[in-house]
Parts: structure tokens; C-alpha cells; sequence
């Protein structure tokens, strides 16, 4: 995969492509960059209060 950059005849559009695929994993959506492009996902953050809903809710 590689990206790809075109500018247009009247010099005011600039059009760029990076190829990318969506995968599934997990029941969570995967980017997968371009070959040899780094990337790494911001980690997943938990909700602390949400999680203690939870269990509140399961307790009860």
C-alpha cells in the first residue's frame, strides 16, 4: 500500500490518499496502517465510575 498525493489543475485543491483497512477484533474495530507506516492506538481508557455502576447493579 502506498499513499498517494495530486494536486489539481487549478493549483488550489490538494488531494491526498492513504490507504487503510478497518478489521474487526474483539468486537472492536482495528486500523491497520499502510505497510511500514508506525502506528500505535491510543490505549483504551476504563471508566472507573461506570465499573463500579456495574457492579453496584449486579450486586443488587
Amino acid at each position: 500500500m502506498t499513499s498517494n498525493t495530486t494536486m489539481s489543475t487549478n493549483q488550489r485543491t490538494l488531494t491526498v490518499r492513504v490507504p487503510f483497512a478497518i478489521k474487526k477484533r474483539g468486537g472492536r474495530k482495528l486500523v491497520i496502517a499502510p505497510d511500514g507506516a508506525p502506528w500505535n492506538p491510543p490505549r483504551a481508557l476504563i471508566d472507573n465510575t461506570l465499573v463500579k455502576a456495574v457492579a453496584r447493579a449486579h450486586r443488587w
